[in-house]
């Protein structure tokens, strides 16, 4: 299954595998979940290169990241993936996300994670 999930995702457009990885790691459990909070990891580290627009992740990323960073079971299991995806997002979208994390009165926690990234 993993060899299979890894050539989809070597040859299929990026763009299209936002929504999939990113509705996988909100909703699936135990080590699926943090197969797909890594490979969203990626995509969004990759989304520069593989022309996958700010617009998509924020509209499907945004919320597998403010979801994590509220549900108390996923906190200390995904602790390392979401500070991760945090940080990958903080390098494509600063400003955004720093907006939204003080939408969502979670801004002292963002800085926390990106914390090494912020100068």
């Amino acid at each position: 299954m993993c060899l299979c999930l890894f050539y989809i995702c070597c040859f299929a457009d990026n763009s299209l595998l936002v929504q999939p990885f990113a509705n996988q790691a909100q909703y699936a459990h135990g080590r699926a979940r943090q197969f797909a909070m890594e490979k969203l990891t990626e995509l969004v580290a990759e989304s520069g290169r593989n022309h996958v627009s700010t617009r998509s992740i924020q509209r499907h990323v945004f919320p597998v990241l403010w979801n994590a960073m509220t549900s108390s079971s996923s906190s200390a299991f995904l602790r390392r993936e979401v500070a991760e995806l945090a940080r990958q997002l903080y390098e494509l979208a600063p400003d955004k996300l720093m907006e939204e994390a003080e939408h969502k009165k979670q801004l002292d926690e963002m800085k926390q994670m990106v914390k090494p990234r912020i100068t």
